[in-house]
């Protein structure tokens, strides 16, 4: 397998300092060390079976922070995308890599903490990942949810994102 973080699965980079992709391999690991990143966060369960098993043990060796936050894919939980918000807000400034397996789960909580918490604009916090993995009514219900949760705390308006799609 390449090392190159341009052949890591589904990687996409959103902006300067956020990159996305599926699972690296741990010589892929060294290589996003090396592209000046600085947070591995991995939305992976350790006990999905597509995990590399001594991740955090290979980003700490590679001089980076690791945060794992075990998103299952069949059960998406609001408390998962705040917590993922406060690392992206702790970390914000520094390049920050965030990675699952295929690059699903971390398409839809960037996309959701680029648009509704960074104010980008849809169709640039929209991963090209979107083309290729459509949410299904779990995770349909799950950015409903964030959406809400996120207009209830005063972070953005229903109508100012309805203006923006007219």
């Amino acid at each position: 397998m390449n090392n190159a973080v341009g052949e890591i699965n589904n990687y996409f980079q959103m902006t300067p300092s956020i990159a996305t992709s599926g699972q690296p391999s741990a010589e892929q690991i060294k290589a996003i060390s090396k592209q000046g990143y600085t947070t591995v966060i991995n939305l992976t369960p350790h006990i999905n079976q597509d995990v590399l098993p001594n991740e955090g043990q290979l980003v700490a060796t590679s001089f980076m922070s690791y945060i794992n936050i075990p998103v299952l894919y069949e059960d998406p939980q609001l408390d998962q995308f705040n917590m993922f918000c406060k690392m992206m807000d702790a970390f914000s400034g520094q390049k920050i890599w965030v990675h699952c397996v295929k690059n699903s789960r971390c398409s839809a909580f960037v996309y959701l903490y680029m648009h509704f918490r960074l104010g980008y604009a849809a169709k640039d916090a929209r991963s090209p990942m979107f083309e290729q993995w459509a949410p299904d009514e779990t995770w349909e219900e799950f950015m409903q949810e964030v959406m809400d949760d996120l207009e209830e705390k005063g972070c953005f308006s229903r109508n100012e994102i309805l203006m923006q799609h007219n």
